[in-house]
């Protein structure tokens, strides 16, 4: 899935719903479910998704102006639906540092990155679905549901 409109957000807010449904992939394996772009090819936000020993976990990160990335913590979770909530914002002018992540599964704040100097990053398009680097090991069918975005006030599960 791709939304295109989003239009230059300092600030996006997005919710989903994703099952594993069991998918396979080989310990370590690893891709992204999620992308927020800057422009229509400069990922800025996005949420990986792994499986190690044995567990499905996933995790948000952002991207800074000088090109780094600050990554969540993996968190598992369980072979079921699960509601992901990400707030991202930009940092209030270039230069500052004061662009943030917060991270929801389930309903429950995983993560907080704050303290990011992002500010000429702003949210552009965004999709959904297996974005990128997929492994060879990985084979199945996954699902996504419920997909909402806004600027500012939290979705909720």
């Amino acid at each position: 899935m791709t939304d295109d409109t989003p239009n230059a957000e300092p600030r996006y807010r997005a919710r989903f719903y994703f099952d594993p449904n069991s998918i396979i992939m080989a310990d370590k394996d690893s891709h992204y479910l999620f992308y927020g772009y800057t422009g229509t090819a400069t990922p800025v936000l996005r949420v990986e998704f792994r499986k190690f020993k044995g567990a499905y976990s996933i995790r948000a990160a952002l991207r800074n102006d000088s090109n780094g990335w600050t990554s969540s913590a993996w968190t598992d979770i369980g072979d079921a639906p699960h509601s992901i909530e990400l707030d991202w914002r930009a940092a209030s002018i270039a230069g500052a540092s004061d662009g943030s992540l917060a991270f929801w599964i389930d309903g429950v704040q995983v993560a907080n990155l704050s303290g990011i100097a992002n500010g000429t990053r702003r949210i552009d398009s965004v999709q959904l679905g297996a974005v990128a680097e997929v492994d060879a090991g990985t084979r199945g069918t996954y699902y996504f549901d419920a997909f909402e975005s806004r600027r500012a006030s939290y979705i909720g599960p």
